[in-house]
Formats: structure tokens, C-alpha cells, sequence
């Protein structure tokens, strides 16, 4: 090999490896960052989102509380459920099926 393809061999390889290790290390090193990012994204995404469903069904269960609060205070209801229990048992004796 001659001595001036050598050279520019050899140059060409001192330009480039450094250039190609570089970017390596920079395309890893953004990867990486990105991913973090993403992933700090999603937490904090499902975090608000987690906080919603909390006052969703906080609420959810505030209106149920004050409807069986309300229907247990009502006169209405107090007389339907005093009514049903003689009722149930009643429908036991007519429940059953006369075998003639």
C-alpha cells in the first residue's frame, strides 16, 4: 500500500470514529432522556387522572349517603318498609301450592 493511501486511510479513521462514537453516546444519552420524560409524562397523567376518579366516586358515594339518609327519615318509607314485613310473611302461607 502506498504511503499516501495510507495517510488519507488513516485520517479518514481519525475523522470518523471519534464522529461515530459521539454520536453514539448522544443518540443513547437522548434516548434516555426521552424515555424518562415519557415516562414522567404518564405518571403524572395517571396521577390527575386517579385524582379525578377519587372525587367521581367521593361524590358518587356523598349523594347515595344522602339519599338513604333522606329516605330513611321519610315517613312514607318508614310505613311501606313497616307494612312489607307482615307481608313477607304472609306471602309464605300463600305461597305454597295446595297439592289438590
Amino acid at each position: 500500500m502506498r504511503f499516501r493511501t495510507r495517510i488519507t486511510t488513516a485520517s479518514i479513521l481519525l475523522a470518523t470514529i471519534p464522529l461515530l462514537a459521539a454520536s453514539l453516546f448522544i443518540g443513547i444519552e437522548s434516548y434516555i432522556e426521552g424515555k424518562e420524560g415519557i415516562s414522567k409524562e404518564i405518571e403524572s397523567n395517571l396521577t390527575s387522572r386517579r385524582a379525578l376518579k377519587l372525587a367521581e366516586v367521593e361524590g358518587y358515594i356523598t349523594t347515595i349517603q344522602n339519599q338513604v339518609t333522606s329516605q330513611a327519615s321519610s315517613t312514607m318509607f318508614i310505613n311501606a318498609t313497616e307494612s312489607l314485613i307482615p307481608a313477607f310473611y304472609q306471602y309464605l302461607t300463600e305461597a305454597t301450592i295446595d297439592p289438590n
